[in-house]
């Protein structure tokens, strides 16, 4: 990624004195005004690309500032002023865009080959089944309609199934993105000292 650059010796000592870490220093990279004083009790490993925490958050009318806290990131780019405060296990292969709030949310996953639920089929007309409808990004009323009332007609289905599985597969991704404005919170989650799951 195009202006990134390692960590000073200096960042990274801010960075242990507030309780982080990371299998190696020299896989996280940032943008040159990074404020490693709004990261904390964080581990980091994989490939990280981290942007300037120096803007604020509102949140449930408290201004809070943006920054990594209490977490743990694998193979992540985190762009500019997001807050991730408070993930229970950890955020796996993800890119997460501009002005995003993250916060007391176990874990969040994306494995290689996702495809980010593209491929499910939910039955639908007949509670017995047999009216099954492919999701995918550009589903629409038409195509669920073809789908699920000209199951008598096997051509025009092995021709429909075709086309949707070529856009499935192209929805196959290695990362999740969470684009810019998302808010991904829990209200009520248990918070454990060991940042561990805790049954509710």
């Amino acid at each position: 990624m195009e202006n990134y650059r390692a960590l000073t010796a200096y960042e990274i000592d801010i960075l242990t004195k507030n309780g982080c870490s990371a299998d190696n220093w020299k896989n996280l990279k940032v943008i040159d005004n990074f404020d490693p004083s709004r990261v904390s009790f964080s581990q980091f490993s994989g490939k990280m690309f981290l942007g300037s925490f120096s803007g604020f958050m509102e949140i449930d009318g408290i201004k809070r500032p943006c920054g990594i806290y209490h977490a743990r990131l694998h193979n992540c780019a985190i762009d500019d002023d997001v807050l991730i405060d408070h993930i229970g296990s950890a955020i796996v292969n993800y890119h997460i865009e501009k002005n995003v709030l993250i916060e007391n949310t176990f874990l969040l996953s994306a494995e290689k080959g996702a495809q980010f639920g593209n491929g499910v089929k939910v039955s639908i007309l007949n509670e017995a089944g047999g009216r099954d409808v492919t999701l995918f990004n550009d589903l629409n009323a038409q195509i669920a309609y073809f789908q699920a009332s000209f199951r008598h007609d096997s051509e025009f289905q092995q021709k429909l199934d075709s086309l949707i599985g070529k856009n499935i597969k192209s929805q196959v991704h290695s990362h999740g993105i969470v684009e810019s404005g998302a808010r991904i919170r829990l209200r009520h989650y248990k918070k454990c000292p060991d940042r561990r799951g805790c049954d509710s």
